[in-house]
């Protein structure tokens, strides 16, 4: 029996099809975590459809921030970056230019970070978490070229658009849904 005509071809190896078979899963992690993040903030954001970018167009906005993900069966980053009216939605409203608004940007690029970590421990990987830094939109394009891995997320809000873009190449044999590691919940204490 043959396939139909229009179907796709079939990957041509299990690296091919380990993204294939992940993309679902993160792209619902993602998509959630980064409504539930600016939620918490008083920020309502819809998502739009994701993509794997096109290399060619810029992926960043004035500011970017961006941080290193990785575990024994997993490895990537994660960036976040906002149009500069995106800014005034904060309470208090934060400029884009300053201290405050870097600041701002770092911290929620390391929070949504840990809302995925959090919920990928269901499935028994545990990332670690580098240092997130932020740079100018222009130098984070120059310093990291736009690789075909590379998965953007587009949110609108009533003033802008938010992108978020997941390098993550994760092992498919090593996630294992369990269900059962505890998850901490937005406002619970973690005691270090």
């Amino acid at each position: 029996m043959s396939a139909p005509r229009n179907s796709p071809e079939p990957p041509s190896s299990t690296r091919n099809a380990a993204p294939a078979a992940i993309r679902p899963l993160l792209d619902a992690l993602l998509q959630s975590s980064t409504v539930e993040l600016f939620q918490s903030r008083s920020i309502a954001v819809a998502p739009l459809p994701s993509s794997v970018g096109n290399p060619y167009q810029a992926t960043y906005f004035n500011l970017a921030g961006v941080v290193g993900l990785t575990s024994p069966k997993a490895n990537g980053s994660l960036s976040l970056s906002w149009a500069d009216a995106v800014f005034s939605l904060f309470t208090p409203p934060v400029a884009a230019s300053s201290r405050a608004g870097r600041d701002l940007l770092r911290e929620l690029t390391n929070q949504l970070a840990g809302r995925i970590k959090n919920r990928l421990l269901n499935f028994a990987l545990m990332l670690n978490i580098g240092v997130p830094s932020v740079l100018s939109g222009q130098a984070f394009e120059r310093q990291r070229p736009r690789r075909e891995t590379d998965v953007v997320y587009l949110f609108r809000t009533l003033r802008g658009e938010i992108i978020v873009t997941l390098d993550l190449q994760i092992d498919p044999d090593g996630l294992d849904y369990s269900g059962t590691s505890r998850v901490a919940k937005e406002g619970d204490f973690i005691a270090f």
